[in-house]
C-alpha cells in the first residue's frame, strides 16, 4: 500500500460484516480483521498522519462500524473519520 501520499486510507464493512482496504482506487477483495490491523499498523508506522476514514454499507449493523473503528484506533489511528454520502 502506497503510504506516502495524501490519499486517505478507507476502510469498508459491509452488510455481511467484511472488510475491504482502499487506497485511491476500488478495493480488491474481503480481508480478515487480523489483516487490516496489520496494514493499518504498517502504514501508521510509516506514515503517522494517514487519513482514515471508515466505510458502512447502508444495511450495515452499526456495531459493525464501532467494531471496525475501535480495531482502527487499536492498530494506531489517533482518530478515524466517517465517510457519508
Amino acid at each position: 500500500m502506497d503510504t506516502q501520499d495524501n490519499e486517505p486510507v478507507i476502510v469498508t464493512v459491509d452488510k455481511e460484516g467484511n472488510y475491504y482496504i482502499d487506497v485511491g482506487g476500488d478495493p480488491a477483495e474481503a480481508v480478515s480483521e487480523e489483516v487490516v490491523f496489520e496494514r493499518i499498523s504498517k502504514v501508521l508506522a510509516t506514515n503517522p498522519k494517514k487519513l482514515l476514514l471508515v466505510r458502512g454499507d447502508k444495511g450495515v449493523d452499526y456495531e459493525a462500524v464501532v467494531v471496525l473503528m475501535t480495531l482502527l484506533q487499536d492498530a494506531g489511528a489517533p482518530s478515524v473519520g466517517l465517510v457519508t454520502e
